[in-house]
């Protein structure tokens, strides 16, 4: 990144997403037996339904990629992270995720932004790292949704004195 202290890795890969179908709602509310249920290690094959259990596991399924994000930013006593990510080559409508997390004063801890979404435990976590802070997260998308790429935005505020407000964009094609 262009600004001291901040370092940003992103990754992707393959994966297969599991769609959460109607008879996945409803699967717990009827009895079964572990060896009935797919994906549930070497208790199906022993049963002599590999290729139904096989089937039950890929129903519903589709290509995906799998981003995974880490932002390393210093300890300051004031300061703003704003993580952007959306389709590369897209407008806002291809808005895929928009997290902040700020620090208010020096003895605190980074932490998500009260304005941001609601559900905290959708932005990842926050880990304490010699000297700073280390922001990881990782989220999966239908290939179908993604797929040129991805474009991360990181925006970085120090509000502790002169107020600076660092950006930069890393671009992931596919």
């Amino acid at each position: 990144m262009v600004f001291r202290g901040v370092t940003v890795d992103l990754l992707w890969g393959n994966t297969t997403i599991k769609q959460e179908t109607e008879s996945d709602k409803s699967e717990d509310d009827i009895a079964v037996l572990p060896h009935m249920r797919a994906g549930t290690g070497t208790s199906s094959i022993a049963s002599g339904y590999p290729a139904i259990a096989i089937q039950e596991e890929l129903a519903g399924a589709v290509e995906g990629k799998k981003i995974k994000i880490e932002v390393t930013v210093p300890d300051l006593d004031e300061m703003e992270v704003t993580l952007n990510l959306r389709v590369e080559g897209s407008f806002a409508e291809d808005h895929l995720f928009g997290y902040g997390y700020v620090k208010y004063d020096q003895g605190e801890d980074l932490k998500p932004s009260p304005n941001g979404t609601l559900d905290k435990s959708e932005m990842g976590e926050v880990f304490t790292v010699g000297g700073g802070y280390k922001i990881s997260l990782e989220k999966s998308y239908e290939a179908s949704r993604v797929s040129t790429g991805v474009s991360l935005e990181v925006v970085f505020v120090d509000n502790s004195g002169a107020g600076k407000t660092r950006s930069d964009e890393f671009v992931v094609r596919f």
